[in-house]
């Protein structure tokens, strides 16, 4: 017969018993991202955009002038897909699960060809989900239309800016506003 020994040493917050149950998850419908490129100088790019949730990356590209300077895209994942490669972009297969706070969100450029930097102006990803809520996610630093509110991203400035979330589920309403508000005076 073998004696139970006893821990010595608890982590701070573990109660006995058997762990807590993951947050319940929900499957994604469809993903709009949402990206503004600046109307500056040199702010566009030929680069690769990659989009980060639910464990895994998406690549967001429609055309050439997905980047291109002054740029207002909309790409679509999932359910009413406008991205190149549907199928291997789709959140739906397999079900990638979606739990709050489980993984980030973030988009990532993968920097190629000459001047491959990008100045993102403004981005918000919406992730809708078979349950009818939806849930946004953005960055606050670059809230608002205005100079020193854009971001650089390339080789020599960093590759990833990740994304706050920036309301709480909810049902989905055919009015959601689609661009930033402007920034407080």
């Amino acid at each position: 017969m073998t004696a139970y020994v006893k821990p010595r040493f608890r982590l701070p917050g573990r109660e006995d018993g058997p762990p807590p149950a993951p947050p319940e998850a929900v499957e994604i419908q469809q993903v709009r991202a949402v990206i503004w490129t600046a109307d500056a100088l040199h702010a566009d790019s030929r680069s690769r955009l990659y989009l980060g949730l639910a464990g895994r990356e998406f690549v967001l590209h429609i055309d050439e002038n997905d980047l291109a300077r002054g740029a207002r895209t909309t790409f679509v994942l999932g359910e009413e897909a406008n991205v190149q490669e549907p199928d291997g972009n789709d959140p739906r297969t397999p079900p990638f699960a979606w739990r709050n706070g489980e993984h980030p969100v973030y988009l990532r450029l993968e920097t190629r060809g000459e001047e491959p930097a990008w100045l993102l102006e403004w981005a918000r990803v919406e992730i809708r989900f078979t349950t009818g809520q939806a849930v946004c996610h953005e960055q606050p630093a670059l809230f608002g239309l205005q100079e020193g509110r854009r971001l650089w991203l390339g080789d020599a400035t960093g590759k990833t800016v990740h994304l706050s979330r920036s309301t709480e589920l909810r049902p989905l309403a055919a009015d959601d506003p689609a661009e930033p508000a402007p920034a407080p005076s």
